[in-house]
């Protein structure tokens, strides 16, 4: 029985058990049978509009089953341009930024009520571009026009600080025209003394007016030259990002610039391009961005005319809009005219266009703007200052209204602060192109005393009028041109401004000849011992002849050099210097050494820079064109005087000391006659109304006869007179009456 009751004992327990298991779900021993809650999880969904504009308020509200007590918000933007927001927030509010094109923003939200959280829900919001050319045509129209000009002053700029600076070893400080202060420091890497490939220019302003810019700027500038040649094609980069332009507002242009600066016959041309996006601040605030802007300016000096292009996207910040420029004809015109040729194409989509044309003759003052409904008009100087259509920069110039028959000067090329070879020319540019020149008297005058003129000759081409010197000029002085009357094709006359101009001195000639006056078998030493180099190390010399006589040079690479002439020679010779560096720089001088035979009676002398009786001057005269008188005799044996008559009147008298008979010898410590002591020789020479109040030399007689009668029959001698004292400018001086002596001992 035992055995049976435990069996039954367990097989009952397993029963229980598995009815319990089986009641419960597993194998709990919770005696809980009750139904457990239905849980309900959070949702999210957002609501808003679905389009706005740019520069709007938008809101987008979250909705949620939970509790405004118990919900938790977490808001996501996941693309679009970055808002601020409170993203634990039910809703968000903000303001659709600018991107100048249409473009959507996305937003997810999620919910939690601290123990579960929704699904992400998402929103999308198409953000449109506001922005109209038809509405906004006249701000768009002046702010392409403005840019454009910009970006050309930037350029001119760059061509100034290169021309101004093309030779410097050391900080140079100069003072701007408006009293301001600009240092100048040249980074020489290959120390060739020159500018040249991978240089650097500083440019550090202090409230200086800049042509240019036809403003006061102040900060650095920063030229690096990539590429220059020998013609004066430039490349490289301008950094403007540390120069301030002070209008009555400042303006910055913080980047770098690449710039191309071309310089062929005739023509110049200058081309900016960017070298990232540009931003454009007045007063610290963003106003426009320059996105791949291209502007190119040509200048054909021929026919005096530019023609202006750019191309590129402008976004205007203050307008809230891009657009694109196109030149799809250049703004072309003659020099200080408005443009009578061109047109600019400002688009934002295919829809919406804008076009800039120019006028012809008709209100060529303005420009015109189409739009799809209507046709307006406005002044080319209420959107530009005039770097558009002036050549170079200047700005003083009048702008005129475009006329074909318009005529007039427009500026010296290579004049003002340039150097220029001594035998350069000096070119006038006019409006139009030159049909003949009405002037009759051309020439080139030292803008000092005594004034020496050196006559030109001329050469026309095109719009552009050059006067060469017919002998160089002197080294380091200044001159100035006689005006000029040109003609048109039209028969209108146009007149020219003197140029006013220095001529270089890198390298400055020099030369004395032992004498300015041969026979054949007595011919000059020359020595130009005397020439200089303010720029370089190496001189070389070069004689030549250049009045074709045949004759020859000794040393014609010398710095000391004689020469033989033909024995049948007739007439003078003229003979030309030529000094050079290793930088290539020329410079020459030439001088007439007359010829005077045995049977020549003469006066000569050879005036210094600054003497005052002779103005700098050289003179031969001959009694063949004029009248040479000589006095003296016998009963005065210690004076004779020297009077020349022809297109001036000159004098000379010498006298010996102590009453001395004059003879073959050199007469020294000479003074003005015939106030001279009684122990010191007399000199004076005077004429064309002019005389020393002291004068100071000496003379050497080389010859003197008398006939039987006593009066004087030959003579030769060589004089040198100081006006005023020893250390001033000499003259020096021959004559040969009836003489063989020597002209050169």
């Amino acid at each position: 029985m035992n055995s049976v009751l435990s069996i039954t004992v367990v097989a009952l327990t397993l029963l229980v058990n598995t009815i319990l298991l089986t009641s419960c779900g597993g194998g709990s021993s919770s005696s809980d049978s009750s139904p457990k809650p239905i849980v309900t999880l959070p949702n999210a969904s957002i609501s808003g509009p679905s389009n706005a504009s740019e520069g709007t308020e938008v809101t987008i509200v979250a909705a949620t089953n939970v509790s405004a007590t118990e919900a938790n918000y977490q808001w996501t933007q996941t693309s679009g341009l970055n808002v601020s927001f409170d993203a634990s927030a039910s809703s968000l509010t903000f303001t659709t930024p600018t991107a100048y094109a249409d473009y959507e923003m996305s937003f997810e939200l999620v919910v939690s009520d601290g123990k579960n959280s929704s699904s992400a829900a998402t929103f999308q919001l198409l953000v449109e571009d506001s922005f109209s050319l038809q509405e906004s045509y006249l701000e768009a129209s002046v702010i392409s026009l403005s840019s454009t000009e910009s970006f050309l002053q930037i350029g001119q700029l760059a061509r100034d600080v290169i021309n101004q600076n093309m030779y410097l070893t050391d900080m140079v400080e100069y003072s701007c025209s408006n009293g301001g202060i600009a240092k100048v420091t040249l980074s020489d890497q290959d120390s060739d003394g020159k500018l040249s490939n991978q240089d650097d220019i500083l440019v550090t302003y202090s409230e200086c007016y800049l042509d240019a810019f036809n403003e006061v700027v102040s900060g650095d500038v920063n030229i690096n030259v990539s590429n220059i040649d020998s013609v004066g094609n430039v490349s490289g980069v301008i950094d403007m990002n540390h120069l301030l332009i002070l209008d009555d507002q400042t303006v910055k242009l913080p980047s770098r610039f690449e710039f191309k600066l071309g310089s062929s016959d005739n023509q110049n041309s200058i081309e900016i391009n960017q070298q990232s996006n540009v931003v454009l601040y007045i007063d610290d605030q963003e106003v426009v961005e320059f996105v791949d802007v291209n502007v190119s300016k040509i200048e054909d000096l021929a026919v005096a005319k530019y023609y202006v292009t750019v191309n590129g996207e402008i976004k205007d910040i203050l307008l809230g809009g891009s657009y694109q420029l196109s030149q799809t004809v250049p703004w072309a015109g003659h020099f200080n005219e408005y443009p009578h040729e061109g047109e600019l194409i400002l688009s934002n989509n295919d829809e919406d266009e804008i076009v800039l044309l120019s006028n012809f003759v008709t209100d060529s003052y303005l420009f015109n703007l189409a739009t799809d409904e209507q046709q307006y008009s406005y002044r080319w100087n209420d959107a530009v200052e005039g770097s558009l259509w002036m050549y170079g920069d200047n700005y003083n110039q009048r702008v005129k209204e475009f006329r074909s028959d318009n005529f007039q000067f427009i500026d010296v090329l290579n004049s003002a602060d340039t150097e220029l070879p001594l035998e350069a020319g000096v070119s006038f540019l006019f409006s139009r192109e030159i049909e003949q020149i009405q002037s009759t008297e051309l020439y080139f005058e030292e803008s000092e005393w005594p004034y020496s003129k050196i006559d030109v000759s001329a050469e026309l081409d095109g719009a552009i009028l050059t006067l060469f010197p017919v002998e160089p000029l002197k080294a380091g002085t200044k001159y100035r041109s006689s005006s000029l009357g040109v003609v048109s094709k039209f028969d209108t006359v146009a007149y020219s401004n003197s140029a006013y101009f220095t001529t270089s001195d890198n390298v400055l000639p020099e030369f004395e000849a032992q004498s300015s006056v041969f026979r054949y078998g007595d011919t000059p030493i020359l020595n130009a011992s005397l020439s200089q180099l303010n720029e370089g190390q190496n001189i070389t010399y070069f004689w030549e002849e250049i009045s074709n006589h045949g004759i020859e040079f000794d040393a014609p690479s010398e710095a000391i050099t004689s020469f033989t002439v033909p024995v049948d020679i007739e007439g003078d010779v003229v003979v030309k210097l030529t000094v050079s560096n290793e930088y290539e720089d020329k410079a020459s001088k030439q001088m007439t050494i007359y010829q005077a035979n045995l049977s020549t009676n003469f006066l000569f002398y050879d005036s210094e820079s600054g003497d005052y009786i002779g103005g700098g001057q050289t003179m031969f005269h001959t009694d063949t064109d004029g009248s040479i008188f000589s006095s003296s005799d016998s009963d005065r044996p210690n004076y004779v005087e020297v009077r020349y008559t022809g297109d001036a009147r000159w004098s000379l008298d010498l006298a010996s000391p102590n009453n001395e008979i004059l003879e073959a010898k050199k007469y020294e410590e000479a003074t003005r006659y015939p106030f001279q002591s009684q122990t010191k020789p007399g000199l004076s020479f005077t004429g064309n109304g002019r005389g020393c109040n002291q004068s100071f030399g000496e003379f050497e007689i080389l010859e003197i006869e008398y006939e039987e009668n006593g009066q004087l029959d030959k003579l030769a001698v060589n004089f040198t007179q100081h006006c005023e004292g020893l250390s001033a400018p000499k003259l020096k001086g021959m004559v040969r009456l009836n003489s063989s002596a020597r002209l050169n001992p």
